[in-house]
């Protein structure tokens, strides 16, 4: 048979799941990874964590990164990917 591959995607808001990613380091003491919890976010605003966050790298196109192992994106790859979700 000749079947045709289907999918769907799910795309969460970058900002709405930056201030959850945030939040949630706040209080997470449960977390047995010492990089998801960080009492001292507390004392941060989100626009300040956001700036210090992302000048290390790890916020920005992180499963982009490493899947595709390439660590600046052109305009093309733009386009090359929305034409992926767009068919």
């Amino acid at each position: 048979p000749n079947y045709r591959a289907r999918f769907f995607a799910l795309f969460r808001h970058p900002i709405e799941r930056a201030a959850s990613m945030f939040h949630y380091s706040q209080v997470a003491s449960w977390e047995a990874r010492e990089d998801l919890y960080h009492p001292e976010r507390k004392d941060k605003t989100f626009e300040q964590w956001l700036k210090e966050y992302d000048q290390i790298g790890e916020f920005s196109n992180f499963y982009m990164k490493r899947l595709l192992n390439k660590f600046k994106f052109t305009d093309e790859d733009l386009e090359t990917a929305k034409e992926i979700i767009r068919t």
